[in-house]
């Protein structure tokens, strides 16, 4: 039974969406192929509209606009990232199938690992790494394929659900990271709401200037706090 490994996984571009539909996905799609230039134009375009009212405003329209767009970019590629490593873990339960119907195994498994080898994320090519230590191992000692194949599918599924654990612990501190970010336009909105003019206060005069940097600057010790208690529950979770 011909194995169909190879073919069905792709290569870096599988990081990105295969058939973009809408102009915002296709942007999208660009914005993360060249993050640099995206957050550029971003940045200009934010601060030209916001220009319109002042400096001041240009300067955080481009901040505040660049950062959405790394959020939307960073949650988009997770996402990307995490079909594709379903898309391997799958690829390999098909092949412990196949080699149990009598596809050569080291053939079908270096196969496999040179598709996977090249996604580009981390993660995935440590499986086809493993799927070439296993080829290896199989050629050298003669021993089962399809039972070194079904406890590497074991793994592969304890990790996912240590991954769904963590994605699920961490999903208040990205919430509140993303509160946080919204937080400050808040007080704005809602001074508009009943009457006031709290922009021309924050803008236009030095105590409201003095006020608008402390609270950018207190909102980045903030951001940056939230994103290393959630990196350093990551890396826990790695390595326990």
């Amino acid at each position: 039974m011909a194995t169909e490994t190879s073919p069905r996984m792709g290569g870096p571009h599988e990081l990105s969406v295969a058939k973009p539909g809408s102009t915002v996905e296709r942007l999208l799609t660009w914005a993360q192929k060249r993050p640099r230039p995206a957050y550029s134009v971003v940045a200009v375009v934010a601060a030209v509209i916001g220009g319109t009212v002042g400096p001041v405003m240009a300067l955080l329209a481009a901040g505040y606009c660049s950062y959405g767009l790394s959020i939307v970019l960073k949650t988009r590629r997770a996402r990307l990232v995490a079909k594709l490593r379903d898309r391997a873990r799958h690829e390999v339960e098909l092949l412990a199938t196949d080699v149990r119907a009598g596809t050569a195994p080291p053939t079908a498994m270096l196969a496999l690992a040179a598709a996977i080898g090249e996604s580009g994320d981390r993660a995935t090519v440590k499986i086809g790494e493993r799927l070439r230590a296993l080829a290896s191992v199989i050629e050298a000692t003669g021993a089962p394929a399809a039972d070194l194949l079904d406890r590497l599918v074991a793994d592969l599924n304890v990790a996912a659900r240590t991954e769904s654990t963590l994605a699920a612990n961490t999903a208040g501190i990205r919430a509140s990271a993303g509160m946080l970010a919204l937080l400050p336009l808040t007080g704005p909105i809602v001074g508009m709401a009943i009457g006031a003019d709290p922009l021309s206060v924050l803008l236009e005069t030095p105590i409201g200037l003095v006020c608008l940097a402390a609270a950018i600057a207190f909102q980045s010790v903030g951001l940056l706090w939230s994103s290393r208690i959630r990196q350093a529950v990551e890396a826990q979770a790695v390595t326990s």
